[in-house]
């Protein structure tokens, strides 16, 4: 980070000392924990931050949003590897963190909860991401012309896809049960 930033970081932790549990401060910490996240070496600070800021207020928009950061930042990494080695040892690594982080934020049921009543965009963003991950090892095992596990999570990726669009579908002819007897009644 460069002088500026760590200023900034410092005024934020002086704003969050100052401010404590207010909006102003948990934003504070969530722009200090995204600036540290930039840098490859102050990342673990950036992921104490985020941790610290989702079990402090887990029922805010920040530790949303820092659930999402946390999660962005390996993805970013698994990107960032797929474009150097197409699929190699740093790759495989990368996904492996990004698996990990999204066990680690699922340990946060509070934001969740949270995150589900303001839409869902967590939630949407591991399933991004879970996606991607699927696609990555598919894509591995071929390459490592393991084609037997290619073709079984070619088939475990294809029942995720149905169980979602089942799931999709039970909500929507719900929902329209819902309104046609609340039509009923009025």
């Amino acid at each position: 980070a460069t002088a500026l930033e760590k200023e900034f970081v410092q005024a934020a932790d002086d704003l969050n000392d100052s401010l404590k549990d207010t909006t102003e401060a948990r934003e504070a910490r969530l722009k200090a924990a995204q600036v540290l996240a930039a840098y490859p070496d102050s990342r673990r600070n950036a992921l104490k931050r985020i941790r610290s800021l989702m079990e402090d207020s887990p029922r805010s928009e920040q530790a949303v949003t820092a659930a999402r950061l946390w999660i962005q930042i390996f993805a970013d990494q698994l990107t960032a590897s797929e474009k150097q080695e197409k699929g190699g040892k740093e790759s495989r690594k990368n996904a492996e963190e990004i698996q990990s982080a999204i066990a680690d934020v699922r340990k946060y049921p509070e934001v969740f909860a949270f995150d589900q009543s303001r839409g869902g965009k967590l939630q949407a963003a591991i399933a991004e991401q879970e996606s991607r991950l699927q696609v990555f090892g598919i894509a591995s095992r071929e390459k490592d012309r393991d084609y037997v596990g290619a073709a079984r999570l070619y088939e475990k990726y294809a029942d995720d896809i149905i169980c979602t669009v089942r799931k999709q579908t039970y909500r929507t002819l719900c929902k329209q049960i819902i309104n046609r007897r609340r039509e009923r009644l009025r």
